[in-house]
């Protein structure tokens, strides 16, 4: 038997027997070669826009899946597939008149709702993300039946918005004390806690709890009398400041789960992965999930190669099955361990000659890389997946192309010399333990020759002292005339072109590559951060005054938006996230 010493040559050999196996130990929800289920056709029949019989049969799989016990399911489908029309149509196969609450990106309520409309006309649709949120949700409380299926709107920002804070505490002549214990507030030193303490944005760093140690009179049932144990007092050191002008009173997500709960049939989440970390919105998230009967989850990258990602995900939607396998809330890395890759590195550093094991210092570091028994314990039951490619007779064609380009000799010297005066101030600052100057190495050399017209300094972030020089350099370098190629070719052929750049605030390189599309003829425009509600009907707006060209980071278009009259995509410069590259 030959030695197997590759993923490929181990699928060859293993892969008919594991899919065997997966048959044998997985019950099928739903197979469309065996259920034609007509009775879900009629009804998506009756849309307005009807999904492709690709689509129908990932919406038929995920009402069957939720009929099936399972209260959260994922539609991990790619960009382009469909996902909107997928979730709409599910909605309404869940249940006659269903009320369904959709949670999505702020820049995306606008399309939700216009999606719903011309999907469903007969349909309510109410939006949430405005000042009235707590007003339209307390009106809620005393609802009458529902006659037609009710869509509720809402921001993830709007969603988490609650009250600001401020610290609370009694001051007294000693310091600051506890409101409820009385005493010092003091840390493990003796000195007093810096509650006060503000960031660059003015704004209080962290929310304190009282750690004093208080008594508390207990019944002890063998000696028949009250005994005296001592345990923290807790108190939270912080309250809402009314002080402010745009004071909120309700969290829109608490309020719902205090007041609402169990009225929403069904919780749409768009780009669920975005709350994959302990964030405000990750919060909202998770309350939500736990009062709506049902939660269907919409993205296209479920996670981007760590474990990690999914560790606060599965945890909000499927909570069982986290603690079944043993995974505690506060213990991310246990997770990591059993289904990520880390990296330790341990550090023995030498006094004399030799080795002091007591001064040692272990790193851990997460590695991309995932288990598949996490695909196999936590996601196959709970998912349905979704390829571009098996919608590909439904699509036009499509190719991807990578255009390497090389520096003219002016441009190049000059490059070479910034790397080499960069890579020698960075093995410096590593050999002293000085790690500040990792993320300017990076961020220069890859900036410097899109915006070498400017030149680059490089100062230490806390020295300020000079590191590395790169001078400015005039004329059209490679890769504009690359661009301004591309531009003319494609918009010969009757094609919008969407120009994807990086560098787009502090380091903006989009002026230049305005005046040099400008002054071909061509009309452009850049897109900025702020309107994210309103981002896209100012797209729809500039195309339909005959934009050529659209300039803008991939951040503020990666999820959901429609940009179809943009054919053709150059990435100008490519990030590192592989969420936004793949939206």
């Amino acid at each position: 038997m030959e030695a197997i010493t590759n993923l490929k040559g181990f699928l060859d050999e293993y892969g008919p027997s594991l899919a065997k196996r997966v048959n044998d130990e997985l019950e099928v929800v739903h197979d469309p070669l065996r259920d034609e289920e007509k009775d879900m056709d009629e009804v998506m029949d009756r849309l307005n826009k009807q999904p492709f019989p690709v689509q129908r049969e990932v919406i038929k799989g995920v009402i069957k899946a939720f009929k099936s016990g399972n209260k959260s399911v994922y539609i991990t489908a790619e960009m382009g597939s469909g996902k909107t029309i997928m979730g709409i149509a599910s909605a309404l196969l869940l249940k006659n008149n269903p009320r369904v609450l959709i949670m999505c990106p702020p820049h995306l309520v606008r399309k939700w709702i216009r999606e719903i409309k011309e999907t469903t006309p007969t349909s309510k649709v109410f939006n949430l993300n405005g000042k009235q949120c707590l007003s339209m949700l307390e009106d809620l409380r005393n609802p009458k039946p529902s006659t037609r299926p009710e869509f509720y709107v809402i921001g993830r920002e709007r969603a988490k918005t609650t009250f600001q804070w401020r610290p609370a505490v009694v001051h007294s002549k000693q310091g600051d004390c506890c409101p409820r214990c009385g005493g010092l507030l003091l840390d493990r030193d003796g000195t007093p806690i810096p509650l006060f303490e503000r960031n660059n944005q003015g704004k209080y760093k962290k929310k304190y709890a009282c750690e004093n140690t208080i008594p508390k009179w207990v019944w002890d049932a063998e000696r028949g009398t009250h005994r005296r144990i001592y345990r923290r007092c807790g108190e939270q050191l912080w309250q809402a400041d009314r002080e402010k002008k745009n004071y909120r009173k309700y969290m829109p997500a608490l309020f719902i789960k205090n007041k609402l709960k169990n009225f929403f049939d069904l919780l749409i989440v768009d780009e669920i992965h975005q709350y994959k970390n302990l964030s405000g919105q990750g919060y909202a998230f998770g309350i939500l999930s736990r009062v709506c009967k049902y939660t269907l989850g919409l993205t296209g990258t479920l996670m981007g190669g760590y474990a990690l990602d999914l560790f606060y995900l599965i945890y909000r939607t499927h909570p069982g099955v986290m603690l079944s396998d043993g995974n505690l809330w506060g213990s991310p890395g246990q997770f990591m361990e059993k289904y990520g890759i880390l990296e330790r590195i341990t550090t023995i550093p030498e006094e004399d000659g030799l080795s002091v094991k007591s001064k040692k210092r272990t790193i851990v570091k997460a590695k991309p890389g995932v288990s598949p028994l996490l695909m196999g314990k936590m996601l196959l039951a709970n998912s349905v997946f979704l390829r571009l490619s098996d919608m590909s007779e439904n699509l036009p064609e499509y190719e991807e192309e990578v255009i390497e380009l090389q520096m003219d000799d002016q441009q190049g010297e000059a490059y070479h010399n910034f790397e080499e005066d960069m890579k020698a101030a960075l093995k410096e600052a590593l050999s002293l333990g000085d790690n500040s100057l990792l993320g300017a190495y990076l961020n220069a050399l890859l900036s410097y020759p899109d915006r070498i017209d400017q030149g680059v300094t490089v100062c230490h972030p806390h020295t300020h002292e000079l590191v590395a020089f790169g001078p400015p350099i005039q004329g059209d370098m490679p890769k504009e005339r690359e661009l301004s190629q591309i531009i003319d070719r494609e918009i010969s052929k009757g094609r919008k072109v969407m120009v994807y750049i990086q560098n787009s605030n502090t380091t903006d390189i989009s002026p230049r590559l305005v005046k040099m599309i400008e002054d071909k003829g061509y009309r452009v425009k850049v897109l900025r951060a702020g309107d994210t509600e309103g981002r896209a009907e100012k797209i729809d707006k500039w195309t339909e005054k005959g934009l050529d060209v659209l300039i803008c980071n991939p951040k503020l278009v990666e999820t959901g938006l429609d940009l179809l009259s943009f054919p053709s995509i150059v990435f100008y410069q490519c990030g590192y996230s592989t969420y936004t590259l793949r939206q």
